[in-house]
């Protein structure tokens, strides 16, 4: 069964209202992310970013704080832990930050409801390659790939997110009903536990945990964003319309910084990266050093955009098709 997404996130941006009002939005132009200029811009304006952080892929944002990397840039970003990508869009919509990390399909979802948000970078997209999520299940389940869902219950980190999006597609192109699985929403870091216990069939984790769960003997089974979401938006940078309009120049040292970030933290086999799990992660230190780390990509895919796109429309996720340009800012770097 699914669950209609106007609703959840709907409900999610009246929370967020509760305590901010909703912010005024118009449309924007700019200059691209990755432009011939990657020199720090120290002589720009100092500016103070309010940024909303996700549970995964969030290690350059806190090697960009560790590292003076916002500094050089003057900017002084005041990082907020979020939670799920639909909240995390929601506070973003509700002017509760400037800049947030959240889930392609959630942004999507936002922008095309007519609120006014867009991607203005990536967190990281599917490698087709290389797997950093997946859909797990115990040995013994008898669960193969996903065309044994049929009447099963999945857990998921949000509904009506990135993985629900991509468990749907993988169960129609393996052959059965999606409308005949079950999805229920747990915590991130609670999901693995969940399959365990037998309280779920099976889960879709992603980032560190979906490599905790196979390390804790765990089988996957289907790797839906390699396989059906391929490029797609994992996870990415949000800003409002307005936001853009009236900091372009702020907008675009972040950006910068945070490539700056990301091509720090994936270098000597994602050190940096690796540093900032142990420090802000409860994952086993052994675990980290060793665990297979990919993705963390600040360009936005058209290919897999594409494919979203087309997946949310199928699925009702949005109410209509859109162009690419209606979900993903100028300023973004886009790339085929």
């Amino acid at each position: 069964m699914t669950t209609n997404v106007t609703g959840k996130l709907g409900r999610a941006i009246m929370t967020c209202l509760a305590a901010a009002s909703l912010v005024a939005l118009a449309a924007c132009a700019g200059e691209s992310a990755q432009g011939d200029n990657t020199e720090p811009a120290a002589e720009g304006e100092p500016a103070t970013i309010r940024l909303i952080i996700g549970p995964v892929f969030y290690e350059p944002v806190r090697i960009a704080e560790q590292e003076g990397i916002f500094e050089d840039y003057n900017l002084d970003v005041q990082v907020m832990d979020g939670n799920t990508a639909s909240e995390n869009a929601a506070q973003l919509i509700a002017g509760q930050a400037d800049i947030a990390m959240s889930g392609g399909v959630s942004v999507i979802q936002g922008a095309v409801e007519g609120l006014g948000i867009r991607a203005i970078l990536g967190a990281t997209s599917s490698d087709p390659e290389v797997p950093t999520s997946g859909m797990v299940t115990t040995p013994e389940s008898g669960i193969e790939s996903c065309a044994d869902l049929e009447g099963k219950t999945v857990g998921l980190q949000g509904l009506n997110e990135t993985t629900h999006l991509g468990t749907l597609l993988c169960a129609q192109e393996a052959g059965i009903d999606p409308s005949t699985i079950t999805f229920v929403q747990l915590p991130l870091p609670n999901l693995n536990d969940a399959v365990m216990t037998g309280e779920i069939d099976a889960a879709y984790t992603i980032g560190a945990f979906y490599g905790a769960g196979l390390e804790a003997g765990l089988i996957e089974f289907a790797t839906p964003s390699n396989d059906v979401l391929a490029y797609g938006p994992s996870v990415v940078y949000a800003a409002s319309d307005d936001y853009v309009e009236q900091n372009g120049d702020a907008v675009e040292r972040f950006q910068q910084a945070m490539v700056e970030a990301h091509e720090l933290g994936i270098a000597d086999n994602f050190a940096k990266i690796r540093d900032v799990q142990r420090e802000y992660s409860q994952l086993d230190p052994d675990f980290i050093a060793n665990s297979i780390i990919a993705g963390y990509q600040t360009d936005l895919y058209e290919s897999g955009l594409q494919r979203t796109l087309d997946g949310m429309f199928e699925f009702g996720f949005i109410s209509r098709a859109v162009e690419i340009d209606e979900v993903v800012s100028p300023v973004a770097p886009l790339v085929p």
